[in-house]
Formats: C-alpha cells, structure tokens, sequence
C-alpha cells in the first residue's frame, strides 16, 4: 500500500494558481488565433465586394444591351 503525501492548503493554492495561469494563457493564445483568422476573413471579404461592384455594373450594362 502506497502512502499519500500531504500537502498544505498553501501548495494547494499554488498549485490551483499555476493551472489556472497555464489554462488563462492557453485561452489568450487560441482568442488571439481566432480573432487572427477572423480578420483574414473580413479582408477576404472586403476583396469580393470591391471585385464584384464593378462586375455586377458591367453585366446590368451588358444586359440592357442585349
């Protein structure tokens, strides 16, 4: 039989601490990606209607044409 060892409800709170440090920092790092990826998106975006503006006057020209 193995013997648990005791720790005082400071390293306890030490240890809490650290895990909760490690998790807010892996949440930081995956908003920061997210939002990294979001604003490649918008830009994405933002191209598509700067290119189809002036298409979509073309082809109403194009159209009343025919």
């Amino acid at each position: 039989m193995t013997k648990k060892k005791s720790i005082t409800l400071n390293e306890l709170a030490r240890m809490m601490q650290e895990q909760f440090s490690e998790t807010d920092g892996k949440i930081d790092n995956a908003l920061r990606v997210h939002g990294d990826q979001l604003e490649h998106v918008r830009a994405d975006i933002r191209d598509i209607k700067t290119t189809l503006g002036p298409l979509v006057a073309i082809f109403a020209q194009q159209e009343r044409k025919v």
